[in-house]
């Protein structure tokens, strides 16, 4: 595991420095998620920070939404919901896992009501299989519906 970051990487800085702000969401919305994966919520924070005045008309995507809320002291369950809803409609497999890991989080693996695991596509996932997610195809059941 990586050692946790108190300050912006080079490329960060250099990408505000230019004031380059596209490539900075970009870079950050995949760099980011594997930051969540390693449990590296300062280099999270560290980089979420500069977006945080941004001006209204630059959109987010939907990954730096969820990392802002999902690097919160209380994570709040019912957006993990939203964006696992939202990953899993566009296919985002990685960021999909990154929600359920996050809804487990924030309810500390305590469900509302139990629901019986679930099957569901016995799909080949890639590389998102490798990073250890094979348990996660029964998941869904963790949100209603």
């Amino acid at each position: 595991m990586l050692e946790a970051s108190f300050q912006l990487n080079e490329k960060y800085e250099t990408y505000l420095k230019e004031n380059r702000l596209d490539l900075y969401i970009k870079d950050l919305s995949e760099e980011a998620l594997n930051w969540w994966f390693e449990m590296d919520t300062p280099s999270i924070l560290v980089h979420l920070e500069p977006l945080k005045n941004l001006p209204v008309s630059i959109d987010l995507p939907p990954r730096i939404m969820f990392l802002r809320e999902a690097s919160k002291q209380l994570i709040p369950y019912d957006q993990m919901e939203e964006f696992y809803r939202i990953f899993n409609e566009s296919g985002d497999l990685e960021a999909e896992a990154a929600a359920i890991g996050a809804a487990v989080a924030a309810n500390m693996g305590q469900w509302k009501a139990v629901q019986p695991i679930q099957e569901v596509e016995k799909e080949d996932r890639g590389p998102f299989r490798k990073r250890g997610a094979p348990s996660f195809p029964s998941c869904p059941c963790l949100f209603d519906g």
